[in-house]
């Protein structure tokens, strides 16, 4: 049996996941495809491949640049930087942490409202 994530089974809630992302990537708007490329992210994490969850969080912060979404690009830079670790990941994540700081009391909270879910796989 696969691997449980909080008492569920890992492998229904990752396919769910899989297409909901699609779904939400079908509406064909910039930013909707911008809020999938996460979610995209965390499947692709807790499936252990770390190279397509940075591939998506930097389009993710590309796409949500262009459409003028300075605080999910921020989050998503922020997850970047864990996944990346090290000094680089970092500072991406003090400066993303920074962003969504301003005027923010929780930032951490924030964060995990928008991209749900540490994707280092702590």
């Amino acid at each position: 049996m696969a691997r449980a994530l909080d008492g569920f089974p890992r492998v229904p809630l990752l396919q769910g996941t899989g297409r909901d992302a699609a779904r939400i990537q079908g509406e064909g708007w910039s930013w909707s495809t911008a809020l999938a490329e996460p979610m995209e992210a965390g499947i692709a994490t807790l499936r252990g491949d770390r190279t397509p969850a940075r591939r998506a969080l930097l389009a993710a912060g590309a796409r949500f640049l262009a459409a003028g979404m300075a605080l999910h690009r921020a989050v998503a830079r922020h997850r970047r930087g864990e996944l990346i670790g090290g000094a680089v990941g970092r500072d991406l994540m003090v400066e993303a942490e920074a962003m969504v700081g301003q005027g923010i009391c929780r930032p951490a909270q924030v964060i995990s409202m928008l991209a749900p879910g540490a994707l280092c796989g702590h």
